[in-house]
């Protein structure tokens, strides 16, 4: 019998209430509708109320138990944290707007948590995409760290789509005052300091959606502010560089364990153009961070 189960999707992307179309949600509630998953759940969509008169009436799937929940929060781990308040299930699925599920990927995170008692969230790869070299070279330089090649055990947790026993949440919520990008980091760390367990199903995925150059920009600034503020909150003061080294040597030593896998023969051509980018505009977030600016200028994220 499975447990009782409850899937929250959220948008950690800002749109106004004039421009949002709605497309990741329609994309993300088809993905779910179509999961292999035999188990009943219910789905909350989680928004800010500033949206509560525009969301189309169309929107959801006729086969698809569907609860919009409305917050007076913006920002994507508040969002997060009321939609776990609100469902009352054994097992909470956490989904970003932009990340589909593969058709699988609910019933082996599930079965995941029922075979393994002992762990508390089961979570699987991210990807980009496959269908050009930007995708794959991304896909490897941005997600390949917590890609194990096996399920089992791991230090990581992919928390744009993850499943989480109601227990874990008990323990630690979201970091309200922080961005999706550091509040990803400092979630997975409180967490290992309670002593929560994290599985890895390696056939589990999600597709995140991209953009052009413009996404690489916002992402690795995002995400250089994230790590210098992440590190420098848990671990004590440590400078920019040494981390901008540290970043730049994990994502070399994850190029060459996966590379073979996440590539084709002509990537190879595009990856030390993307790797050197990436250390650009990280570098950028990076500095922005050690002079203690908790922003990134013209960013999306929320």
């Amino acid at each position: 019998m499975y447990p009782s189960l409850s899937v929250i999707i959220v948008s950690d992307y800002e749109d106004s209430v004039e421009s949002k179309s709605w497309s990741n949600e329609r994309s993300i509630l088809s993905a779910i509708a179509n999961q292999d998953y035999s188990g009943q759940f219910d789905v909350l969509l989680v928004e800010n109320k500033a949206f509560e008169q525009s969301v189309p009436a169309e929107l959801f799937p006729d086969n698809l138990d569907v609860k919009t929940v409305f917050c007076e929060k913006n920002h994507s781990p508040e969002l997060k944290n009321y939609g776990v308040s609100v469902a009352q299930s054994e097992l909470v699925a956490i989904l970003e707007a932009d990340c589909i599920p593969n058709p699988e990927w609910l019933r082996l995170l599930v079965e995941s948590l029922t075979k393994h008692p002992e762990m508390d969230c089961a979570s699987g790869r991210t990807l980009y995409g496959t269908k050009d070299s930007y995708q794959r070279c991304l896909s490897l330089l941005d997600r390949g760290f917590d890609d194990l090649g096996a399920s089992g055990n791991t230090p990581f947790l992919c928390i744009n789509g993850a499943v989480y026993r109601r227990s874990v949440f008990e323990k630690v919520s979201f970091p309200a005052e922080a961005n999706p990008f550091l509040a990803g980091h400092l979630f997975t760390v409180r967490l290992r300091r309670q002593g929560c367990r994290f599985f890895f199903e390696k056939d589990a995925y999600t597709v995140h959606q991209i953009g052009g150059f413009d996404f690489l920009i916002d992402f690795r600034r995002n995400s250089g502010a994230a790590i210098f503020a992440a590190i420098n909150t848990i671990y004590g003061k440590t400078h920019w560089l040494k981390i901008a080294w540290q970043r730049a040597s994990q994502e070399l030593s994850t190029c060459s364990r996966l590379g073979k896998k996440y590539l084709y023969w002509q990537d190879w051509l595009w990856l030390p153009g993307l790797f050197l980018a990436a250390r650009f505009f990280e570098i950028q977030g990076l500095l922005a961070a050690h002079r203690g600016e908790t922003e990134i200028p013209g960013s999306a994220y929320r």
